[in-house]
């Protein structure tokens, strides 16, 4: 081990001891964090709205006492079986809706963007300090939830209300009440006969906290007085807050991890490349034994390993043979010498390629022969791909500098279309026939051998 490797290891250590002291002193210091407050009330933005159970024969009556109007009396009327009176903040941001948008009997509907809702998810309860001065054993908190996606066929009932009851004799100070306290109303649930997974408490679109009391003897005086709401939270949970923690040593155990893997990299490296440099050289090595030192085509060593290796022909009806002779390539060398036949092999060997196509595999075979292993196709299309190179062997001049006029060559070709069942060589053997039969026919043509032939 390096002295490198030891300094890092201590410094890890050390970082280990760190971070547990750091985790003691965590736990026991979650609890001492403040809380987020969002104070709604007293703020600019909340207005308030009172509203009675709307019935005309009850003839229940509200009247604001004070400026803000989060104060009002209630005086129940005579002749309600059922009676209510209350007070609505709703969260807006003045300017954005009227006061009569936000207090009408749409308030709760269309008419309130639900871009000035409260998302209280990440909320726990609310702080709230209420006067109230009556008969009343209860009053009645209800959140208002905005349901823009839920189906329903009254839109002013487009909203959650999510209630709990409230003794008043617990009103003499301020009181915490928990957000999962309130519960969604039976009545609401019952009224759109909806499923219990639609009636969960849900406080992420929240535009509106009702105060009221109900069921009321008749011409009883209510006097009710919001003085403030704030709702808090933590500001992180304590699952995330010890997740820190939990990631904090999964990180460093993993940079540890991470080193050490690192260190026996590094020992290993020089053997490593050792390695590599030899599996290198004998790729180089291979590459020359599969190339035609000439023509830089694949070999015919390299053609029978690539078929032994791909799906051969005498498995599959998927590979077929072109053989491609040069016409009197004999007697052109011994006219003009073997370095300008090295020239003429050279030059068609680089067309050949220039026509094939990716998944063409073109070798020399030997002499003036070339073989190329392609994907098996229909007779037709074999044929014009034999076309296409005799084309473009015929049109292509070979140039010499020692020679002024260019040269012009052509090729015979002989094509064996895919067998089922057959092997290699005698699929060879098919395509070296139809080379015989377009020698036969003068050269430069092409003849193929088709699969169903007997």
């Amino acid at each position: 081990m390096t002295i490198k490797t030891l300094a890092v290891s201590r410094h890890m250590n050390a970082a280990k001891i760190g971070l547990v002291l750091i985790t003691i002193l965590g736990l026991f210091s979650y609890p001492y964090i403040p809380q987020k407050k969002l104070q709604i009330f007293p703020g600019p933005h909340v207005w308030w709205g009172a509203f009675t159970d709307g019935s005309p024969a009850s003839k229940t009556t509200y009247t604001y006492k004070n400026e803000s109007q989060s104060a009002i009396e209630c005086v129940f009327g005579e002749a309600a079986s059922f009676n209510m009176c209350g007070n609505s903040s709703v969260f807006a941001n003045q300017g954005v809706a009227t006061r009569d948008q936000l207090v009408s009997d749409l308030a709760f509907a269309t008419k309130v963007s639900p871009s000035i809702s409260l998302d209280l998810t990440g909320y726990s309860g609310v702080w709230i300090e209420i006067d109230y001065r009556g008969p009343a054993n209860y009053i009645y908190l209800t959140l208002q939830n905005h349901e823009p996606t839920l189906d329903l066929p009254d839109p002013i009932r487009q909203f959650r209300p999510q209630s709990v009851g409230i003794k008043t004799s617990e009103l003499h100070e301020p009181i915490f009440i928990r957000l999962d306290e309130f519960k969604v109303s039976d009545w609401w649930i019952k009224l759109f006969s909806l499923h219990r997974a639609e009636s969960d408490t849900r406080i992420n679109r929240i535009q509106a906290l009702n105060i009221e009391v109900k069921e009321q003897p008749p011409l009883s005086r209510h006097y009710l007085e919001v003085k403030s709401i704030t709702f808090i939270g933590e500001r992180i949970s304590k699952e995330n807050f010890y997740l820190i923690f939990i990631i904090a040593f999964a990180t460093l155990l993993g940079l540890e991890g991470a080193f050490r893997i690192y260190s026996l990299y590094k020992r290993h490296r020089a053997a490593q490349l050792s390695l590599d440099a030899l599996n290198e050289h004998n790729q180089k090595l291979q590459s020359v034994a599969f190339k035609d030192e000439l023509t830089q085509l694949l070999n015919r060593r390299a053609i029978r390993e690539i078929v032994s290796k791909n799906i051969a022909i005498k498995t599959q009806q998927n590979l077929a043979i072109v053989i491609i002779d040069i016409d009197h390539f004999k007697r052109f060398n011994d006219t003009y010498g073997h370095a300008l036949g090295d020239k003429v092999l050279a030059s068609v060997a680089q067309l050949l390629k220039q026509v094939s196509r990716d998944f063409d595999h073109v070798a020399r075979w030997g002499g003036e022969e070339f073989v190329i292993v392609t994907q098996d196709a229909p007779a037709e299309n074999l044929l014009v791909y034999g076309e296409k190179l005799r084309e473009k062997i015929a049109a292509s001049p070979i140039f010499k500098e020692d020679i002024s006029e260019p040269i012009f060559v052509t090729i015979s070709v002989g094509i064996a279309q895919g067998r089922l069942g057959e092997s290699f060589d005698a699929a060879l053997e098919r395509a070296d026939q139809a080379l015989y039969q377009s020698k036969q026919k003068g050269r430069n043509c092409c003849t193929i051998s088709l699969a169903n032939d007997v």
